[in-house]
């Protein structure tokens, strides 16, 4: 059983605590900032990003923040906003979509179900 599963199958256990146990696991600096929100900075291949995570109950929603430090010229402004809006939250969603049913739904493993959205796709549907 993966760190995550034993904790996962509680109602009783809170979304932040979950997190809170893998950035521990992982090593990764964290700051619990409240009971429903914590902050961590978590070391990837390209930069350093501070991640933010807050836990509405009211809505059960769990909210996702992701921020890197970035100082573009001045002048290439425009392509950095273009290219983060072609990059935002709905082609992430849609990439890492089908990966989240096969790990839920599907009842796969989190690597293999990740294995969905990383690889890369060849030829067309």
């Amino acid at each position: 059983m993966s760190l995550s599963e034993h904790e996962l199958y509680s109602d009783e256990i809170h979304p932040i605590d979950i997190v809170e146990s893998i950035a521990e696991h992982y090593e990764w600096e964290f700051d619990r900032v409240g009971d429903d929100q914590i902050a961590m900075v978590v070391e990837g291949q390209w930069k350093t990003y501070s991640i933010t995570l807050a836990w509405s109950g009211h809505d059960e929603v769990l909210r996702l923040i992701v921020t890197f430090d970035m100082d573009p010229p001045k002048a290439r402004r425009p392509e950095l906003f273009e290219a983060l809006n072609a990059a935002y939250a709905v082609a992430a969603a849609e990439r890492f979509y089908p990966a989240v049913l096969l790990a839920t739904w599907g009842e796969e493993p989190v690597a293999r179900a990740m294995q969905v959205a990383i690889a890369e796709a060849y030829g067309r549907a």
